[in-house]
């Protein structure tokens, strides 16, 4: 099984260090479970997180987004 809050973080995490490879890897890998993902609020907290992971990637974010757990 697949977690897709798993690569959600991890992708963050890469994406955090730069290393943007693999951070679009982990967000591809999320994006392709989300529909294992119920549909109540924690199932939408995880795709809106991927929306948000992804647009600071393209941006090339590197800060902490508000919306991750870690802050």
């Amino acid at each position: 099984m697949t977690l897709p809050s798993l690569h959600l973080n991890l992708a963050d995490d890469y994406r955090r260090l730069q290393q943007t490879e693999p951070a679009y890897e982990h967000l591809e890998l999320a994006r392709k479970h989300l529909d294992q993902l119920p549909d109540n609020p924690y199932g939408n907290l995880i795709r809106s997180g991927v929306q948000h992971v992804a647009d600071a990637l393209a941006a090339g974010n590197t800060q902490p987004l508000e919306s991750s757990p870690s802050t």
